[in-house]
């Protein structure tokens, strides 16, 4: 693994510490999916300010979804 912003690496690892608390706030995945993806968004854009760790990004989010059996359903916008 490269290198990446500690600020990102912080960013991701607090929204993967948070995904089961939100999963069971919003157990309706109509509730569930704008919720995470608020968060999600939030920390691609970071990424994007930094200027890398696109790539790092994704498969972060891929990988705390896929823990959760989540990453098959995420809408096709996300």
């Amino acid at each position: 693994m490269t290198s990446h912003d500690s600020t990102l690496v912080f960013a991701l690892d607090s929204l993967e510490d948070r995904l089961p608390v939100l999963l069971a706030r919003y157990p309706a995945e109509t509730d569930f999916w704008p919720a995470f993806m608020s968060e999600a968004t939030d920390i691609r854009d970071l990424a994007h300010d930094l200027g890398s760790g696109h790539d790092y990004v994704a498969q972060r989010i891929d990988s705390m979804l896929g823990a959760f059996g989540m990453a098959q359903r995420m809408p096709p916008d996300g």
